[in-house]
């Protein structure tokens, strides 16, 4: 993994546009649809990232239609010659950004894509060794074809997702994404004809919205061809199916976040990132807490923890964010991951780990009831 200490290469630089940060949203769009994101700088100065994914993360353009920039660009890390390709990953990875700004001489030169780390990550076989079914998300969550919009959003928040799959019915499914149901509000309260608000209101179910027949990947193929499916489709999520049936969810942040995960930790199988000066006093307490999860976890017959991976961000009004993840040692591999946000960074992190456990103990419940039936049947 010494490869992805490389510094970012100057080939990865692209050209981008920039706008001033009180320029009106609605002027800037078709920039951002032909560079895929934007630099807003106030006067000469640097102020954050502007794409697709920010805006309709405020709701969509026709909401804000009088809104300057700056109400949607987002303040991601700046870059340069001395950036490592693992450093720009860790950076995309935490502000979900889809770039990030370049600097040359103190000034702002250009934009590194994330589909350029993709790239590299792929040249240097950064990954090679890795299998889809050993980075994607479980469990995967699935809703049926007539859910509503408002039921699926409020789902995707509980579970702190961007996406779903739909079960549309004789084995056929779908992609519902978090930018489906973005534009979907940002359309349906935007200055649409009487008679179509009036339909959404009276169907407001995600089958319009939905990405029918969506590109797959099986469990077995590696993360490098995932990887060219991302870049080469420009999808950013491939369902993970096994003998047919859905099984997990690959992302670019899965791939990112499985870059991350090689060599960080005291111990080699956990990680723990994201611990700032308020909170790293307690880096101990959560490897000992993560340490009693993989006791537990191995108290299960078959089964152990390969490596965990906890992020903690502070949140607005000092909540916390914990994500978990764990890579589990058993016959057909996959991660488990859990999230929960709390005030006290105590009581959130025994939260995130009785979830993490949770799903496993069902999951497992499952793998017994299904030995038991067959060993009654034979």
């Amino acid at each position: 993994m010494e490869l992805a200490f490389e510094h970012i290469p100057k080939e990865f630089v692209s050209k981008t546009a920039f706008c001033d940060y009180k320029t009106p949203i609605t002027e800037v769009i078709d920039k951002i649809s032909r560079h895929g994101a934007i630099v807003v700088m106030n006067g000469k100065q640097y102020y954050g990232i502007l794409d697709s994914r920010s805006v309709a993360r405020k709701g969509g353009v026709s909401l804000m239609k009088g809104s300057a920039v700056r109400k949607f660009a987002k303040r991601v890390p700046a870059i340069d010659s001395t950036t490592t390709i693992k450093d720009a990953v860790s950076y995309l990875y935490n502000s979900s950004s889809k770039a990030l700004p370049y600097f040359e001489k103190e000034r702002v030169a250009g934009i590194v894509r994330r589909e350029e780390l993709l790239k590299a990550i792929l040249s240097l076989h950064l990954l090679s060794d890795s299998k889809v079914g050993d980075v994607m998300s479980t469990p995967l969550i699935a809703i049926e074809s007539g859910t509503s919009v408002s039921q699926a959003k409020t789902l995707m928040q509980q579970n702190r997702i961007n996406r779903l799959l739909v079960n549309q019915g004789a084995g056929n499914h779908g992609l519902l994404t978090y930018s489906n149901i973005s534009k979907y509000y940002a359309r349906a309260k935007g200055r649409a004809p009487k008679y179509e608000r009036q339909k959404r209101a009276e169907n407001p179910d995600i089958s319009s919205i939905v990405e029918n027949n969506p590109y797959t990947i099986e469990h077995d193929s590696g993360v490098e061809d995932a990887i060219r499916m991302f870049v080469e489709k420009d999808i950013s999520s491939l369902p993970v199916v096994k003998k047919g049936k859905p099984v997990g969810m690959l992302t670019i942040k899965d791939v990112f976040e499985s870059i991350l995960s090689s060599g960080y930790g005291k111990r080699k199988n956990i990680e723990i990132s994201g611990l700032d000066r308020y909170t790293l006093d307690y880096g101990a307490d959560i490897e000992r807490e993560l340490e009693r999860l993989e006791s537990k976890i191995d108290r299960f017959h078959g089964i152990g923890v390969e490596r965990m991976s906890l992020h903690v961000k502070r949140a607005k009004a000092r909540n916390y964010d914990i994500k978990l993840r764990l890579w589990l040692d058993r016959k057909g591999g996959g991660a488990i991951s859990a999230s929960a946000t709390g005030f006290s960074l105590e009581k959130t992190l025994r939260d995130v780990t009785e979830k993490a456990y949770n799903f496993i103990k069902d999951d497992m419940k499952i793998v017994y009831a299904m030995r038991k039936r067959k060993g009654s049947s034979e």
